[in-house]
C-alpha cells in the first residue's frame, strides 16, 4: 500500500532544549503503534473481507502515520469505532477484558495446541481480583482513585513483557529474572552470554516502565 507520509514540522530557529523535552513526552504519550497493530489484528479477524476491510485498510494507514512520527512529530489519531472493546482467544488477553472464540484458521490451531500442550506460562495474568487480595488500605493517598485505570493497565503491560521475557529464557520465576539469581538453567545455557543479555532486556524493562510513569507525572503536573 501506498501513503503518502505526513508533512515534517519546520523550525525557522535552532532546537531549544525544552522542545526536545517536550518532543520526547509526547513520543511516549503518543506511541499507539502497539495498539493499531493489535486493532489491526482483531478486525482482519472479526470482518468478512479481514484485512482488505475498510478498518484494515484505515488502521494501515494509521500504522504508517504512527511509525513515521518520531520523524514527523504527527500522531496517529485511532478514531473511537477503531478502538477494540473485545478480542479473539488467540490473542490470549487478560481475564479482565471480554473476548470471543475466533473461527479463523489462527482461532482454530490455537486451540488445537492449547488442548494439547499444558499452560506453563511463567506469569499469572493480573486481575483485579488478584489486586483486592493484596490491597493494603494503609497505603492509600488522596487522589489515587483517579489512577486506578492507568496502573492497572501499566502493571498488565509489565506482566506481559515480562512473561515473554521469562518464556524466551526459560526462567520460571519474576524473582530469578529481577534478581539474576537463576536456579535452574538448560543445558544450552551460557552464563556470560545469556546472563549479560538477561540483565540488559531487565533493565530495559525497567526503564521502560519508569518512562510509563514518568511520562503520566508530566502529564497530571499543572507546570
Amino acid at each position: 500500500m501506498d501513503y503518502t507520509a505526513a508533512p515534517t514540522t519546520i523550525l525557522d530557529h535552532d532546537v531549544t532544549i525544552e522542545e526536545v523535552q517536550e518532543f520526547f513526552t509526547d513520543y511516549l504519550l503518543n506511541d499507539s503503534l502497539g495498539i493499531i497493530c493489535s486493532a489491526h489484528t482483531v478486525f482482519a479477524d472479526r470482518e468478512p473481507l479481514m484485512a482488505r476491510s475498510r478498518e484494515c485498510t484505515e488502521l494501515a494507514r494509521l500504522s504508517s502515520i504512527a511509525v513515521d512520527f518520531p520523524k514527523t512529530g504527527v500522531p496517529a489519531k485511532i478514531p473511537q469505532e477503531l478502538r477494540v472493546k473485545e478480542y479473539p482467544d488467540f490473542m490470549e488477553k487478560p481475564a479482565d477484558k471480554r473476548t470471543y472464540k475466533s473461527q479463523r484458521v489462527l482461532g482454530k490451531l490455537f486451540r488445537d495446541v492449547r488442548d494439547f500442550a499444558p499452560d506453563i506460562s511463567p506469569v499469572i495474568s493480573f486481575t483485579k481480583e488478584m489486586a483486592r487480595q493484596s490491597y493494603d488500605p494503609d497505603m492509600e493517598v488522596d487522589g489515587f482513585r483517579d489512577h486506578i485505570d492507568e496502573a492497572f493497565y501499566f502493571k498488565t503491560e509489565y506482566d506481559n513483557k515480562l512473561g515473554n521475557m521469562m518464556d524466551y529464557f526459560g526462567i520460571k520465576t519474576e524473582a530469578e529474572i529481577i534478581s539474576g539469581c537463576i536456579m535452574k538453567v538448560g543445558k544450552s545455557f551460557d552464563k556470560k552470554r545469556d546472563m549479560d543479555s538477561i540483565n540488559s532486556s531487565v533493565r530495559s524493562l525497567k526503564k521502560q516502565a519508569r518512562a510509563w510513569f514518568d511520562a503520566s507525572n508530566l502529564e497530571d503536573s499543572p507546570w
